[in-house]
């Protein structure tokens, strides 16, 4: 038997895996820990509008760097446009989510799920 917990951005590949694989029988629970939405943080944050100008005029480049002067550490802009377009193939914790779209992301994952939210945490909106 397994348990898998992750924190912050580990949580989405836990969904991401749970919603990929459907052999995973021997996990018997998940626990993801400051389950929180990337993109609603970082649309807080004054750099991530120069970041997203990057990327989209760049698109075609997906899998190169941005820019030091952009973000440091490396990020490619593939990965920037994960984190912080809507549903996106990470956006799965994000609080303008539809009643649709949660069902979309969670209705076919049958190991039980528990949720923690650190008191405090500087990521929840």
């Amino acid at each position: 038997s397994i348990i898998l917990m992750r924190h912050s951005t580990g949580c989405q590949d836990i969904i991401h895996y749970l919603r990929q694989d459907k052999n995973h029988s021997k996990i018997i629970q998940v626990i993801l820990q400051g389950p929180v939405s990337d993109r609603e943080y970082l649309s807080k944050i004054s750099s991530t509008k120069d970041q997203l100008d990057y990327c989209f005029k760049n698109s075609k480049y997906i899998n190169e760097w941005l820019p030091r002067y952009l973000h440091d550490p490396p990020l490619t802009i593939q990965r920037c446009l994960s984190l912080n377009q809507q549903n996106s193939i990470e956006d799965f914790f994000s609080s303008d989510l539809t009643d649709e779209q949660l069902k979309n992301i969670y209705d076919n994952i049958e190991t039980p799920i528990t949720w923690i939210w650190s008191k405090q945490d500087e990521y929840v909106p």
